[in-house]
């Protein structure tokens, strides 16, 4: 019966302090100082009440091990898939309006048409100088998916003298965050399975010190991540108004900007047209080892074909040379012997006797 009322008394304590520290909220969590802390208390509680079986459970998954694992894993996926990075965005816009009210009543709707909200606003009706221009300042949430469709609509609507914009990438931060969280809950489900098999009250009580702690922590972080997903899903958008008469004539470019501007367009055209060249150069090599088969066929029978038809040529002018060297030569007529009659011997005459 005493041991049955040590534990329901502990229990019924235990659900009082996690209430309570629930209630009060989290704060900043510091790293160093809770592992410091709680080796110091695992060194001094396992001579006392956990008993060998009970610390052997409880370093088994120390929160320290577990957190670093989860840690790294976590960024290595971060690094390697950049479609869920966590980036917070802050943006400064100073703009020129000739109609006030118009443009103030313009960005108030605009915001909350695309789900965004006014953090904060600021407006300022007295004229600042001697003439009546007005000024004003707005803090907008703006959904980050529809962050550039809203600036775009500004430009249409007024004259932006300068724009700043700044994207902090929190996602390893983020991912450390959720790590430890993990490990926490692990923590946490131990020491509630040690409180189970404490005896005493001042095991109670150390086991107690240890949730609360925890606790502690966990509303911490969750309060940290909290501000990590409202920040990455609504960029800040702080915006400062100048009612003019005259929109501020944008600066000229110097020569050299205008020369510098046109190289880097051009150089980065060059570098574009490249690797598309080399992209396009990898991807069809399959298409470009069949196209170089054919040639070198087609080249093969080319070569072949102009073989025979020089042979043929060949043959056929030393054929036209013989008929030629044929029809030059004169044609010699036999000689045939003289089988008429022989002629009779001339008579002397007198004449030839003298």
């Amino acid at each position: 019966m005493k041991k049955n009322n040590l534990r329901i008394f502990a229990i019924t304590l235990t659900a009082s302090v996690l209430a309570f520290t629930a209630a009060c909220g989290g704060s900043s969590y510091d790293k160093n100082s809770y592992e410091s802390s709680y080796a110091t208390e695992s060194a001094g509680a396992s001579d006392g009440f956990y008993g060998d079986e009970a610390v052997e459970l409880y370093e088994e998954e120390a929160p320290g091990s577990s957190s670093n694992n989860a840690t790294e894993i976590t960024e290595e996926n971060a690094e390697s898939n950049k479609s869920n990075r966590k980036l917070i965005t802050n943006i400064n816009v100073d703009v020129e309006t000739q109609e006030f009210d118009s443009l103030v009543k313009f960005i108030k709707e605009k915001t909350e048409q695309l789900g965004g909200y006014i953090e904060s606003e600021s407006i300022n009706n007295n004229s600042y100088n001697s003439q009546s221009e007005r000024y004003g300042s707005l803090t907008l949430r703006i959904p980050e998916a529809k962050l550039d469709s809203f600036m775009t609509s500004v430009d249409e609507k007024s004259h932006i003298k300068n724009q700043n914009r700044n994207v902090k990438d929190v996602t390893l931060t983020y991912a450390d965050l959720e790590g430890h969280k993990k490990a926490l809950l692990k923590e946490q489900d131990q020491l509630l399975t040690l409180m189970e098999k404490a005896e005493s009250i001042e095991d109670i009580i150390t086991i107690q010190d240890k949730l609360t702690d925890v606790q502690y922590q966990l509303e911490s972080m969750e309060s940290q991540l909290r501000t990590f997903d409202n920040q990455v899903s609504y960029s800040t958008v702080v915006m400062n108004i100048d009612e003019v008469i005259e929109y501020t004539p944008d600066a000229p470019k110097t020569f050299w900007e205008k020369a510098t501007e046109g190289f880097v367009d051009n150089f980065a055209a060059v570098v574009a047209f490249f690797e598309a060249l080399l992209l396009a150069i990898i991807t069809h090599i399959p298409t470009l080892i069949v196209l170089i088969v054919i040639l070198i066929i087609v080249i093969i029978i080319v070569k072949i074909c102009e073989k025979k038809a020089k042979k043929r040529r060949a043959e056929k002018m030393a054929k036209n040379a013989a008929m030629y060297q044929n029809m030059a030569q004169p044609q010699m007529k036999p000689i045939q012997p003289n089988v008429s009659q022989p002629q009779e011997a001339p008579k002397e005459t007198p004449e030839d006797k003298k």
